[in-house]
């Protein structure tokens, strides 16, 4: 039988082991043990989320977070084999990590690519790294930021080199790996240079004992001007829980793609924030969630307008079934000084089971006055008609479901450019439809 333990007693317990781990990884170090410092102090003020906080209202942590997880202090003795993963391109360049330790060996790199471990990328590209880190992911703004910031012991910088034109996918795998209940850490801090172009999908994937593994990911991505980023982000982590926190800050004439596709997990939460820092940046969102049985998928997006002429389109899409709960909550937030912004956003939910659950809530925020946003959710069942249509030519009430289905998916998957890792999803979510 699980216990559960308040989330009192999780902060409490998180802060001593972050002071205890606060300097013991790459100590000496005074911007890093600085930053480590203040983000112990923000998370202290905040804690783990209870029942009465807004942004997690409907996360119970103390059902993924139990009174034996310990932070993760050292790097795995375990290497989980991912040679014959379905959704990994044998061809393409793969960046590993293991609990959030970067592994070169496991890894393949390719030209105009700097990926180093931050251990490695703090000794060799030092002004590179603390120029950005933190910078994004900003201090004070969610609890699971401030731990990881003031706790992770390494992570994996990455670096698009300026007028870089990527031919293949960059791969980044992250891979979990315990023999007891572990809080783990994972960083990563990606700088697309000016002019670059290129598609970055970042896996997460069930490993050894997943059920003992919760994932605090945090990712920060600064895009130079009229940089090119697309990233596809996969979550295929069945009997594990995590939160992922997703941070962009995108410079004049940029362009972020992000494309989530959340596939199996027991919690994931994802916080997606996209700032929009200068004029003529433009952010594109997709989302498709798919939880079953009685798992729980949060999905909490900000797109900040912060100048003029810039535009972003966001669009999310749900399949929930089972006794799954299913969250949305997207805001769209135009300063005043973003004149000539165009901002859309919808959300959209069908519901397979009775005893599904969506809870979505779409907003607009907007300050000022010369703007062109619309936001929208809906939530219901397979049309029907469309059922009857293609029952009345032959077609199995099943069959004409997943075909159904798959169209519906189709839209999102449509945005992942990568040939090679849209197909597989296709073929996963196919067999998952049919069965």
């Amino acid at each position: 039988m699980e216990t559960k333990i308040s989330s009192n007693a999780l902060t409490e317990r998180f802060i001593n082991e972050a002071e205890a781990l606060r300097d013991a990884a790459l100590e000496g170090n005074p911007l890093l043990n600085e930053l480590r410092t203040k983000a112990l102090e923000s998370f202290r003020k905040q804690g783990v989320p209870g029942k009465k906080a807004e942004e997690y209202r409907y996360i119970d942590f103390s059902r993924y977070l139990h009174d034996d997880v310990r932070i993760e202090a050292s790097k795995p003795e375990l290497c989980p084999s991912i040679e014959t993963h379905p959704f990994i391109d044998a061809s393409a360049p793969l960046l590993v990590m293991v609990n959030g330790y970067f592994e070169p060996s496991l890894s393949r790199n390719c030209e105009g690519i700097t990926a180093l471990s931050l251990a490695d990328a703090i000794a060799q590209h030092s002004a590179d790294v603390f120029s950005h880190l933190g910078l994004a992911a900003e201090l004070g703004q969610d609890p699971f930021v401030d731990l990881n910031t003031s706790c992770f012991r390494d992570g994996l910088f990455l670096k698009l080199s300026k007028g870089l034109k990527a031919e293949r996918p960059i791969q980044i795998v992250q891979l979990s790996a315990a023999l007891s209940p572990l809080l783990i850490q994972p960083r990563i801090l990606i700088l697309a240079e000016q002019g670059c172009d290129a598609d970055v999908v970042y896996l997460t994937t069930a490993g050894l004992n997943s059920e003992l593994t919760f994932s605090n990911i945090l990712i920060e991505a600064h895009l130079e001007a009229q940089a090119q980023l697309r990233l596809s982000s996969i979550q295929q982590d069945a009997g594990m829980s995590s939160v992922c926190n997703t941070v962009a800050h995108v410079a004049k004439g940029a362009n972020l793609q992000h494309v989530n596709v959340s596939l199996e997990g027991k919690l994931i939460r994802n916080n997606l924030q996209t700032v929009l820092t200068e004029s003529g940046s433009e952010a594109n969102l997709y989302g498709y969630y798919h939880p079953t049985e009685k798992s729980l998928f949060d999905n909490h997006t900000l797109v900040d307008h912060r100048q003029p002429h810039c535009q972003s389109n966001e669009l999310y899409k749900g399949v929930v079934d089972g006794k799954a709960t299913a969250v949305f909550k997207g805001k769209i937030y135009v300063r005043k000084n973003a004149q000539k912004t165009n901002a859309f956003q919808s959300n959209k939910n069908i519901l397979l089971s009775a005893e599904a659950t969506v809870n979505t809530k779409p907003q607009l925020e907007i300050y000022a006055d010369d703007v062109k946003c619309s936001h929208g959710s809906s939530t219901g069942l397979l049309d029907s008609d469309q059922l009857f249509y293609l029952r009345a030519r032959g077609i199995s009430l099943p069959k004409a479901k997943a075909l159904l289905l798959h169209a519906y998916a189709g839209e999102i998957l449509s945005h992942v450019r990568s040939d090679f890792h849209r197909e597989a999803l296709q073929a996963y979510l196919a067999q998952r439809f049919e069965s």
